[in-house]
């Protein structure tokens, strides 16, 4: 090995080794829980009121049925009479811009027989949102899976 290669590979190794220590001092001198992390707040998109709201844009026109939980879906029940599958996501889950019977969520029902599909769909969702949707609305419900979309 030349001077040139092993002069390289101890640099790397220093910095391997640097990187290292300075990790596991982070770990030890400052841990991060769960309990230490902070949610943004849930801001939900536009469509949160109960009932039909009627829609106009350029791309399109629509009329948005929002359920009594505050989600563009069609109405859940308290018992399902088979699996209750959540799905969570952003506006492709939400599908605000199509008729309730082609969004993602009630096609995914009528895919799945013996199952009720819930929709959880908040515009511009991340992964923080969505851990926020699972936390105050989707595991409250119990839902036998749940699907990120």
């Amino acid at each position: 090995m030349t001077l040139v290669g092993k002069r390289l590979l101890l640099s790397l190794g220093s910095l391997g080794l640097a990187l290292g220590l300075t990790e596991l001092g982070v770990r030890v001198l400052a841990p991060q829980t769960m309990e230490n992390l902070q949610m943004p707040p849930l801001l939900r998109g536009e469509f949160t009121v109960p009932g039909n709201h009627p829609v106009h844009t350029e791309e399109y026109t629509n009329l948005v049925h929002v359920n009594q939980q505050g989600f563009v879906d069609q109405e859940w029940t308290d018992s399902p009479i088979g699996k209750r599958v959540i799905l969570i996501g952003d506006s492709f889950v939400q599908a605000a811009q199509v008729p309730l019977e082609q969004g993602m969520g009630r096609v995914l029902d009528t895919l799945l027989p013996g199952a009720e599909v819930e929709s959880m769909g908040v515009p511009g969702a991340g992964t923080a949102t969505e851990l926020g949707v699972l936390d105050q609305y989707a595991l409250p419900r119990k839902p036998d899976l749940v699907v990120l979309g």
